[in-house]
């Protein structure tokens, strides 16, 4: 088994501050690490899928402006929806399946409108907290997209993060090359790429190369 902590001294592989690391989205993969990691903070993007980066570099661009809006919202997966102006998708507990072969919402209206109310309350407070973060705080913000995958988009992301505020952005790839394991590489003062031996597969997402993510954090931390 590779050792990807050999590169660090005892007194770097000592606990550090994972408050600094936040999700970026793709999928649950970097929430389900914080979480085995002992994390359990709440992020706008920490459960969240994103299919596009372009969408989160508009949404940066439109000073977050909520995308949680009833009438845009389309059935993603069971318990998942998708706003229609980001392609967002959220867990939420309005109901769908597929009905002729496509999929519909099967909850009645009122039930969808409650449902809503509840869950927006929480969007916004966590949209409240993002902008907070990114205007005040020097965190880390972390995107896992494979090889040459939206690398413009992520790069335009970093660069609209820093015309906010102070954050930086750390894109994680998959790489076969052990030299490479638990390495982070500077792109530019904004953007920094970590390698790691293998993503979770999408549909187990809680399986996660523990320590090759906390190998990339620790580096990233000292480098970041």
């Amino acid at each position: 088994m590779l050792n990807v902590f050999a590169h660090f001294s005892s007194k770097e592989l000592k606990p550090f501050d994972l408050s600094r690391f936040e999700s970026l989205g793709d999928n649950c993969e970097f929430g389900f690490f914080l979480r085995q990691a002992g994390d359990e903070r709440s992020s706008f993007f920490r459960w969240v899928s994103v299919q596009d980066y372009s969408k989160v570099v508009l949404f940066l661009r439109n000073g977050l402006s909520t995308p949680f809006n009833l009438y845009h919202l389309l059935p993603l997966q069971d318990y998942m929806v998708q706003t229609s102006k980001y392609k967002f998708g959220y867990h939420s507990e309005m109901q769908s399946d597929f009905v002729d072969g496509k999929r519909e919402f099967c909850v009645t209206n009122a039930r969808k409108k409650a449902v809503y109310l509840h869950e927006i309350n929480k969007i916004n407070h966590l949209r409240a907290k993002l902008l907070k973060t990114l205007q005040e705080e020097e965190k880390i913000f972390v995107v896992k997209k494979d090889r040459n995958e939206q690398a413009k988009e992520i790069k335009s992301i970093a660069r609209e993060i820093s015309l906010i505020g102070s954050c930086k952005v750390l894109r994680v790839i998959s790489t076969k090359k052990k030299r490479k394991i638990g390495k982070v590489k500077m792109i530019n003062k904004n953007l920094y790429y970590g390698y790691i031996d293998q993503f979770a597969d999408y549909n187990r997402a809680d399986e996660v190369s523990f320590d090759c993510w906390m190998a990339i954090l620790k580096e990233a931390n000292r480098k970041m």
